[in-house]
């Protein structure tokens, strides 16, 4: 099976999502909604039209050699533009016509063999293995063409193909396969398994109604996605966090005398605005999350363990887990980091944890905090602090949990 790192996949995804979302003004959230479906929703409807052409529900044998399979096939290729539909943008047939040999087979001797090879396909009596290499020697390896009688089969195993701009999402994405002037079975097969894992990355990534054609939709768009400038390969660079000494945690602390709010301070406290801090706080929280992930993975790609730096998953969207970042030691045991934002590094700092983080730190072995120092500036560091290090002492209980009796 054809696969990609994951490393290149988180960085292509993040840059679509960057490329979405300043598009809509709004996080890319699935392939259902906002600029995503509007650049590529029309191949559902397109693939609806092609199907109620095509009725091959309505096929028998006695169509094979009249000519009336391959006039449904055609009049499913030639789908015009309309206020209804975008029309077949998969083949560009106006354009291009690159389903003619169809025109010109119909009229000869090989009407009958192509007509009772789409009677086979369409019916589900043969499987597309045994369609492939006859119907590309009849239609001269036309490769778009050959995949797009393919996808009006069936959109959830098949897929529609533009060799070149696909080769150039692949090579962006880190794969090797290359599509242009490979119209075989074995090729083909290979771009159907490499898409299927991108739906699986996908998914993996939170987006989990991802489908084969949505991923397939991911890689086209990806080569809208303009390249890194010289200037932005520098600045993203620079963004890379850089893991600093832990501080001693064996020292006392200094704690501030306790006294009663004066008045400013009640006013200043109810003038805050809650709903935006929270949201701040949360974009700053996922920014340290990103870094941290970076980091970590780099940690592992340094110390020679790629295979393990391509297993790194951020797992912060499953609250229950009580981590941020799944990921391994060297040796190959896991590492649990959960991802602390702190705003100084030198001084006294303090961060919160909940009770579920604490209970997972003290039965783990490899717990560690990460704390991302300044994640909005251009060289962000991360202080590592191991779980089992910290005293009771330097934790405090602030949150009461009040439970009331039944009525």
């Amino acid at each position: 099976m054809m696969t990609i790192s994951r490393i290149n996949f988180r960085t292509q995804l993040d840059k679509f999502k960057k490329m979405v979302s300043s598009i809509d003004g709004r996080p890319f959230q699935s392939f259902s909604k906002g600029y995503a479906f509007e650049r590529e929703g029309y191949k559902d409807e397109l693939y609806a039209i092609a199907r109620r052409r095509l009725a091959p529900g309505d096929w028998n044998v006695d169509l094979i050699g009249t000519g009336t399979i391959l006039d449904r096939l055609i009049h499913a290729i030639e789908i015009s533009a309309s206020d209804e539909n975008a029309g077949n943008n998969l083949l560009k047939w106006q354009q291009y016509g690159a389903h003619n040999i169809l025109k010109d087979i119909k009229a000869d001797h090989r009407c009958s063999e192509l007509e009772a090879l789409l009677f086979d396909f369409y019916t589900d009596q043969i499987d597309g293995q045994d369609v492939l290499e006859p119907l590309t020697k009849l239609i001269a390896r036309k490769y778009p063409l050959v995949a797009y009688i393919f996808f009006i089969k069936d959109c959830d195993r098949y897929l529609p193909i533009a060799p070149e701009g696909f080769d150039r999402a692949f090579k962006r994405l880190g794969s090797s396969l290359k599509t242009n002037r490979r119209c075989n079975w074995e090729n083909y097969a290979a771009y159907l398994d490499l898409i299927g894992h991108i739906r699986d990355l996908l998914r993996d990534e939170g987006f989990s109604n991802t489908r084969l054609l949505d991923a397939h939709s991911f890689c086209w768009m990806l080569t809208e996605v303009s390249e890194d400038s010289p200037e932005e390969a520098l600045i993203e660079a620079t963004k890379a966090a850089n893991f600093i000494e832990a501080r001693d945690l064996t020292k006392s602390l200094r704690l501030p005398a306790r006294t009663n709010a004066t008045d400013a301070q009640l006013n200043a406290a109810r003038s805050i605005d809650y709903i935006k801090r929270a949201e701040n706080q949360a974009a700053i929280g996922t920014l340290s999350e990103e870094i941290a992930l970076k980091a970590e993975i780099q940690r592992l790609l340094d110390a020679g363990q790629t295979e393990l730096a391509e297993q790194v998953e951020p797992v912060s969207a499953n609250h229950t887990l009580g981590y941020d970042i799944h990921s391994y030691e060297v040796t190959g045991e896991p590492r649990l980091i959960e991802v602390k934002t702190i705003s100084k590094s030198e001084g006294q700092s303090e961060f919160y944890t909940s009770w579920r983080q604490q209970e997972v730190a003290s039965i783990s072995d490899n717990y560690f905090y990460y704390l991302v120092h300044n994640p909005r500036s251009s060289k962000p560091t991360i202080e590592v602090i191991r779980a089992e290090d910290i005293r009771a002492e330097l934790k405090s209980p602030i949150v009461y949990k009040i439970t009331l009796p039944a009525r």
